[in-house]
């Protein structure tokens, strides 16, 4: 598994969570949607390039 899928799927994670809460009132949206889009970004781009890639 390529090394940025792992704090990327935790980033997207806690994104989400940071926007549940934002939502209900408790922190800033717009910091947990950056965190989510982020750590999404960061989730997908080594997985793409692990299939667009050969070895």
């Amino acid at each position: 598994m390529p090394a940025g899928a792992t704090p990327g799927g935790l980033s997207v994670t806690f994104g989400l969570t940071g926007v549940h809460y934002a939502v209900r009132g408790v922190g800033r949206l717009w910091t947990a949607a950056a965190g989510a889009v982020l750590g999404a970004v960061g989730l997908l781009c080594p997985l793409v390039l692990a299939l667009v890639l050969p070895f």
